[in-house]
């Protein structure tokens, strides 16, 4: 009972591509937002850690997020639930 519960409860978190054509993504092209992702959400974290609002680099740190958000939300639309929200 427990482990049906909890599968449910894991299949609610990433949810299945509900619009026509936004089928699975190819592993490639999840790879590749992935590590977009990830690597945006680093600069974010290391950037909010210093207290700044700009990276070292002069990039705003309201930029970076916009920027992290468009991968994080191609992923979420493929059923990938790799990225938190920021």
């Amino acid at each position: 009972m427990a482990a049906a519960a909890l599968a449910a409860a894991s299949l609610r978190s990433c949810r299945l591509p509900l619009t026509p054509g936004h089928g699975p993504l190819p592993i490639p092209a999840i790879e590749e937002l992935y590590q977009e992702a990830r690597a945006l959400r680093d600069e974010i974290d290391v950037t909010r850690s210093r207290g700044s609002i700009a990276t070292r680099a002069g990039v705003a740190l309201a930029d970076l997020v916009v920027r992290y958000n468009a991968p994080r939300a191609e992923l979420e639309r493929g059923g990938w639930c790799l990225c938190a929200p920021v």
